[in-house]
């Protein structure tokens, strides 16, 4: 959730106030104020907000796995089988040619619509 505040500065008012605006996000207090993993179907937008913001800063920022049979990359090299590879996931995240203006906190880009014509 800190996450959420600190990209909530970068917003501009219109995507500031369709977080706050009832109409996008019900701020209901849901059973004893609780939330649980299925009410946040109920708020598409702040769902769409959570996933922007942990694309931006993931909590994890590398991982490390290790070959289990031999991978061509696209430029012909070879990662031969049993070598452990690093991978950066905020690299990922930040890499123009796997998400358009990457530096820009956009939550439609987590919209159900986008993400259908991405894949």
């Amino acid at each position: 959730m800190w996450n959420l505040f600190c990209d909530r500065e970068k917003k501009s008012p219109s995507e500031t106030e369709k977080l706050e605006n009832p109409v996008f996000v019900p701020w209901i207090m849901i059973g004893a104020g609780c939330f649980l993993r299925d009410d946040l179907a109920k708020l598409p937008f702040l769902t769409m907000c959570m996933k922007e913001s942990l694309r931006l800063h993931p909590p994890v920022p590398t991982a490390i796995r290790c070959c289990t049979q031999d991978t061509v990359l696209p430029d012909s090299q070879v990662i031969p089988k049993g070598v452990a590879c690093l991978i950066s996931i905020i690299g990922i995240h930040h890499n123009p040619t796997v998400w358009p203006d990457p530096e820009v906190y956009n939550p439609f880009r987590f919209d159900p619509e986008n993400i259908l014509s991405r894949a």
